[in-house]
């Protein structure tokens, strides 16, 4: 295979990070003297150290065809000994280390991959005595680098942007009262991991977390154009800044829905967000005019989608009804020691609409880890069983695992806020979970077998 010259890159974006001095960013054309591609080219110059040009990285679509080009790519600064331990193969090129990703699809007419996401990696630094020798892109062959996948991506209906398979959730951002900078530096986390859809929602954090992720997406010029972002709203709780709420109450009137988006937006310093849900179902407003509010915000271009949270079926059909553009995910509860969406009718739902649900508290909030419980006792029992099945994969893994494997295709919203923790779930994506395993789990989750 040989890497087609002169790709064509849609939708390009250039990550930027500011906690290096002197970045720039600007499009350029790379060549070795028979091919060409085109690539983002970085300068950062730190301490007298200049790094080499930053080449293309990080593409998500799939092949189609047996015979295609080989598009490169990595994500944003993960060290070489990063690469290695994740069990990629480095693969230099002019300089840089890059992983081959098969990750684009052939477009017929042009014979061109076409590219739907491109982030960068960084070069080895030109004064580095180990930096090889580029090679030839006629080398790049799957025998001789096996290609890796190192996270999916996926839309949640037809008619959706695309979104991480895994996605960073901000309800208990808050609990270790980080600084703008440390969330900053988390959300760039997410970036490397490929998680780069974010959820919050109005009321986390007693309504301060879009604020505190606005603040930190500030830090960053680009950052946010890297990022999907998700909300809510809905949930109104008596609290000192807003002291006309006497009493916790729903609102999802369209009027409630704008004002509440407006204020999101200037929270989170956007003009838009990728997806907005309504939080809960509010027993006092018609479907109608809660469809009126989202079909507003869509035609406004404030928001690129809108979806649900916490509906039933019947719920999410009413309101579906109404709306111009199709809802296109309902979140819900659902884990190992919650699993009511699939037997009420909520992932079936999903799944005969052509609806990607995603899943919140996928851990159950970390009860699955509690000793003293015995569901969570069980559980441990059945991962440690089938874990060398899947290369020492963790009950934390194995539990994403049963999620994504569910022909509704869930995305699972991660709650923790630590580093390796967020490591952990993004190589829960590549576990195949196997039938009698998936049952194995449940049973255990459950206490008895299947009926």
């Amino acid at each position: 295979m040989i890497l087609s010259p002169a790709i064509n890159l849609t939708n390009f974006r250039s990550p930027v990070r500011q906690d290096r001095d002197s970045i720039s960013y600007k499009s350029t054309t790379f060549t070795d003297g028979r091919h060409s591609y085109f690539g983002p080219s970085l300068s950062i110059n730190q301490s007298s150290r200049v790094f080499r040009p930053w080449v293309l990285v990080y593409a998500q679509c799939s092949f189609e065809c047996a015979e295609a080009g080989l598009v490169i790519c990595e994500e944003l600064s993960l060290t070489i000994a990063h690469v290695a331990s994740r069990g990629l193969t480095p693969l230099p090129v002019l300089g840089a280390t890059l992983i081959i990703f098969k990750s684009c699809r052939l477009d017929a007419a042009q014979d061109l991959p076409l590219i739907s996401t491109v982030m960068v990696h960084p070069a080895l630094t030109t004064n580095n005595p180990q930096a090889p020798a580029a090679v030839e892109f006629g080398d790049y062959t799957e025998d001789k680098y096996p290609v890796t996948v190192i996270m999916k991506r996926q839309k949640l209906a037809a008619d959706s942007p695309e979104f991480s398979r895994m996605v960073y959730g901000t309800w208990r951002m808050l609990e270790t009262s980080p600084t703008a900078q440390e969330i900053n530096r988390r959300l760039h986390s997410c970036v490397e991991l490929g998680i780069t859809t974010v959820d919050t929602a109005e009321i986390y954090g007693l309504y301060a977390v879009e604020e505190q992720l606005g603040a930190a997406l500030a830090l960053s010029t680009g950052l946010r154009d890297n990022l999907e972002i998700v909300t809510k709203a809905g949930i109104y709780v008596p609290f000192s800044k807003h002291p006309q709420w006497a009493t916790a109450h729903y609102n999802a009137t369209g009027k409630q829905l704008r004002q509440s988006l407006e204020n999101s937006l200037r929270l989170l310093g956007t003009d838009h967000v990728d997806l907005f849900l309504v939080h809960r179902p509010d027993w006092l407003t018609p479907a109608e005019d809660t469809a009126a509010g989202l079909n507003e915000l869509v035609g406004t271009g404030k928001i690129l989608a809108a979806g649900v949270s916490n509906y039933s079926a019947s719920q999410f059909e009413l309101l579906n009804s109404y709306v111009d553009r199709p809802l296109v995910t309902n979140q819900v509860e659902f884990h190992l020691l919650h699993s009511q969406p699939i037997h009420d009718g909520t992932l079936q739902q999903c799944e005969r609409l052509g609806v990607r649900p995603m899943a919140w508290s996928p851990l159950a909030g970390g009860r699955m880890f509690d000793t003293t419980d015995p569901a969570a006792i069980r559980l441990a029992a059945a991962a440690s069983s089938m874990s060398p099945r899947y290369n020492g994969a963790t009950l934390e893994q194995l539990a994403y695992a049963w999620i994504l494997v569910h022909p509704s295709r869930p995305l699972p919203v991660i709650g923790t806020n630590k580093l390796d923790r967020l490591q952990s779930a993004s190589q829960a994506d590549a576990i195949e979970l196997q039938r009698e395993d998936w049952y194995a789990l449940w049973e255990a989750a459950q206490g008895h077998q299947i009926p």
